[in-house]
Formats: structure tokens, sequence, C-alpha cells
């Protein structure tokens, strides 16, 4: 049995493929994993095909596509071959094409989406007189418990502005020429130092969250954050 779990909404879908393994870990299966710096093809089949008293296993392979084309086409040969008598996980952190995943016929396909009311916040950040408006979408993320990824879209948001006023929009997270021309509007709200300090109050905020130094709740320290921009 092959599943495909994939989706920006990243706290969402790790959550799925770990309680997927605490699973799998339940009914003493054997967990091998797989990412781009171990997979081969050579190592995928010994996986399928050797079994220690035969035991069942589940493997899990992250970011099949980071692969090269030509290993990626024999690693997706290599899983359809076996997925009928193999427990298999592929963990994507974006949305996977519908071409990419007509590859896996007969696959369990498991995407997680965003809230659209993320994007929403995101562009509203930045001009003065949406800061209300700002504020309400982020008190509704709260609601939706997901505050983490509120964190991690918005990282990314910044990072992508700061590119803009680099002049390196080939590097940007979006490719497509109507989100690069929003994120250059955008992007004209702020000076480079802004986004960078911002940038870096995160990380601060980050990090006294992780260590118990905050003294307020990390959507408290969000929201102090976002009425400073």
């Amino acid at each position: 049995m092959l599943t495909i779990i994939h989706g920006e909404n990243i706290i969402a879908s790790r959550n799925f493929l770990f309680s997927s393994i605490q699973n799998a870990k339940s009914k003493n299966q054997e967990i091998i994993k797989f990412n781009p710096q171990n997979l081969t093809p050579e190592g995928l089949i010994t996986a399928f095909e050797g079994s220690l008293f035969g035991q069942q296993k589940l493997v899990v392979i992250e970011s099949l596509n980071n692969l090269p084309s030509l290993l990626k086409k024999q690693i997706i040969s290599c899983i359809n071959q076996h997925k009928e008598s193999n427990d298999i996980i592929i963990f994507e952190e974006k949305t996977a094409k519908n071409n990419w995943l007509s590859q896996f016929p007969n696959v369990i396909n498991r995407l997680f989406k965003p809230s659209p009311i993320i994007f929403h916040f995101l562009d509203s950040l930045g001009i003065r007189e949406n800061r209300k408006q700002s504020l309400q979408l982020l008190n509704q993320l709260f609601n939706q418990k997901a505050t983490g990824l509120v964190f991690y879209f918005l990282i990314k948001r910044l990072e992508d502005l700061i590119l803009v006023k680099e002049e390196k929009l080939t590097s940007l997270s979006v490719k497509a020429p109507w989100q690069k021309q929003k994120l250059i509007h955008q992007s004209q709200n702020f000076t480079k130092q802004q986004l960078i300090d911002f940038l870096s109050q995160l990380a601060v905020l980050d990090f006294q969250q992780k260590t118990g130094q905050l003294p307020y709740s990390f959507d408290f320290g969000l929201e102090l954050l976002l009425v400073k921009i």
C-alpha cells in the first residue's frame, strides 16, 4: 500500500506522518526511512525485499521530488513494483502536481492544505490601513490552532520580500509571474532593513519560546511584533 502525504500545511502533514509511524510501531513493524541523501534503488530494493524473521515494514521516503530526474525515475519504478506487497509512505513538504501523482496508480492521496486565511493575512502585512484586519485574521488563525503554520509562512514571506529588495527574483519560493508581481508590490511597503529587523525579532521570539524565556504566550508575542510593523 502506497500513501503520499503532501501539501503546504506542514504542521498537519507532519503530525499525520508521525501518527502513521507510531501506528506502524504499535503493530511491531520495522520503520525504514529514506531521504535524498541516502536513497538509492539498491537500498530501496533491499528494504522492500529483505526481511528479518518475516517482520513487516513501513518504508518512509521523504522529499522524493528533490532527487535528480534520472534517479527519481528509477525510484518511482521501484516503488510501483513493490507497493502492493509493502507499506510505503512518500512525504513531500509541498503540494505534489497531478502529473507527478499520476505516476503512482492506486495511491492513497493525503493532501494537507493551509487555511486560505493565512494568505489573506500575509497579503495584508505592511499596509497601515490593514493593521486592524491583519490582527483580526491573525486571531482567527490562532483560534484554528495554526500558530506554528503562521510562523512558518511568515518567515517564508519575509525572506521572499527581502529577496525582492535584493532583486533576486529567481530565488523566490514562488514561481508564477502573478505571485512575483504581488511580492514586488508588497515589498514597496517596507524598507529592506525593516524586513531584516522583523525577521530577526521573529528568530528571537522563537528562541525565547523554545528556551522557556518568553514571559507571555507565543501568540501574544506574534501580535506584539505585528503591531510594530
